[in-house]
């Protein structure tokens, strides 16, 4: 039996039409449950009557409930107001066999024993994010073996929070989150936010000595930056191979180079082990992939494996079966391949492998140099991580991917959208600096006081009646040169005079 409510105040109104219920939020309480259905009975007509009016509770009111009629908890009973589709809900103890109210609602169930693994709370929440928000219900399946479990909850959500921070930027976290702690069970409310929300960009760019995440913002400006031009293979490049620091075509074993790691040079070294760049060696595929992406990215760069990080030259041996030049370019020309590129990547033109022998009694031994272009548009190391909820064919809710290209249209939609507000903004604050001036059935527009300047400078009536600009007279019709002719003539009859000649329609261009 569901404890009595604290607090029942609320107003509510039934609609004709049924009507979507949206998620329901509150500080101190619980989700609120929706009431089990109701048989129809031959009073039916009378009860829906009686529903069309207002239907208030008020604590310590002076109403009744009889036990055998009304459900056990008052709260189980939702009528939501239809336009607004909001209510006040505070501490009630829903039934849990109910499905709880809600647009999404998502279950997930955790152990916090051992290593829990974030991504599968995140994805729901991500989901949730870009479908409109929602409840997710966290159920804590080894609470009760837990010596101390809230200490192990708030380890768990310092890691959860800060991965939230970055999914949701610019907006906050108290914005969008909203968290309730029930022992064994977490409920969190989300709110929907105003920009496509990713888990994941899987995009990097360059630094001094490593590479970065970017934010969301640097993501939008390199999914912004298109080629232009017809031949969109060259104009893809922003910085060409051509243009990247020379190197020289040998080095000497152990040779210190006179230069160091930089926003266009990065220097690694990799134990051969079983072949350079293997497909089992995630190590290295993991950390080369993240450097093209980085040097893709920013203003193009060469890795040079064999090089320590201090600059001594080593080289790598490709003196073995399965491990020869050929197999390694082929290797990095697959990890290429593997990535998502915003055009079709091309060798020697957006990168290219060299081998730089190492001299000294080193056969075999090599500096591998990849040389990646500077590119438009982005480079991923591979398709971002960012889901939706979209109908499965049961017709319930289910958790989708979005594809590379899907995820691509969201934002730059999105840009586009927000470059459209920027425009109109901006274009506001040029029309506030501009008066409207109806002429005829037109309307120019002029920069606020500049019509008195222009008729100061142009038409001024000085002592004697000079008219600036000379000439002006013989412009005007015949009708308006006998008017100033006449009040010349007046003014010579009196000895000062300060006199402003009357706007005219006709404006000399």
């Amino acid at each position: 039996m569901a404890e009595p409510a604290k607090k029942l105040k609320r107003t509510a109104k039934t609609s004709s039409s049924p009507q979507k219920p949206k998620v329901l939020k509150h500080k101190q309480g619980s989700v609120v449950e929706n009431q089990a259905p109701v048989e129809e009975s031959e009073d039916s007509d009378d009860n829906a009557n009686q529903l069309q009016a207002p239907l208030t509770f008020e604590e310590n009111s002076n109403t009744s409930f009889d036990s055998d009629s009304q459900p056990e908890d008052i709260l189980n009973v939702l009528l939501t107001d239809e336009d607004s589709c909001e209510m006040e809900v505070e501490e009630s103890s829903p039934d849990p066999i109910q499905r709880r109210l809600a647009e999404n609602f998502l279950p997930r169930t955790i152990e916090i024993t051992g290593k829990i693994n974030v991504d599968c709370v995140l994805i729901p929440i991500c989901a949730l994010l870009n479908s409109g928000g929602g409840v997710l219900v966290i159920t804590i399946a080894d609470y009760s073996k837990c010596e101390n479990p809230f200490k192990k909850l708030d380890v768990f959500w310092q890691n959860l929070e800060t991965r939230l921070e970055s999914m949701i930027k610019p907006s906050s976290y108290d914005e969008v989150f909203d968290r309730v702690v029930e022992q064994d069970k977490i409920q969190l409310f989300i709110n929907a936010t105003d920009h496509w929300c990713t888990m994941e960009y899987n995009l990097m760019l360059p630094g001094e000595s490593k590479v970065s995440v970017p934010s969301r913002r640097n993501t939008v400006e390199l999914l912004s930056n298109k080629p232009i031009g017809k031949n969109k293979t060259f104009s893809y490049c922003k910085v060409r191979l051509e243009e990247l620091p020379l190197l020289p075509k040998h080095f000497l074993y152990e040779q210190k180079l006179d230069f160091h790691e930089s926003k266009k040079i990065q220097l690694t070294n990799f134990k051969s082990g079983n072949g350079l760049l293997h497909n089992n060696n995630r190590t290295q595929h993991k950390k080369i992939v993240n450097q093209i992406s980085a040097f893709a990215n920013g203003s193009g760069g060469i890795i040079l494996i064999g090089v320590n990080d201090d600059g001594t030259v080593l080289g790598q041996n490709l003196d073995s079966e399965g491990n020869r030049k050929e197999d390694v370019k082929e290797r990095v020309e697959l990890i290429v391949q593997g990535m998502k590129w915003s055009c079709t990547p091309e060798s020697n033109l957006h990168w290219k492998v060299d081998f730089i022998p190492v001299g000294q009694d080193k056969d075999c031994c090599y500096v591998v140099a990849i040389s990646v272009a500077g590119i438009k548009g982005g480079v991923f190391t591979k398709s971002p991580k960012s889901y939706e909820l979209r109908p499965g064919d049961d017709g319930e809710e289910t958790i989708h991917l979005l594809e590379f290209k899907e995820w691509k249209q969201r934002m730059l939609r999105e840009t586009n959208k927000i470059m459209l507000q920027n425009e109109s903004k901006a274009m506001r604050e040029v029309n506030e600096k501009f008066n409207a001036l109806s002429i005829s059935d037109r309307v120019l527009l002029t920069v606020k006081g500049s019509v008195g300047k222009i008729r100061e400078s142009f038409f001024a009536v000085g002592k004697g009646c000079p008219i600036s600009p000379k000439g002006f007279e013989s412009n005007l019709p015949e009708a308006a040169q006998l008017v100033i002719r006449r009040l010349k003539r007046c003014l010579r009859e009196v000895a000062t005079v300060h006199f402003l000649l009357p706007p005219v329609h006709y404006i000399p261009v």
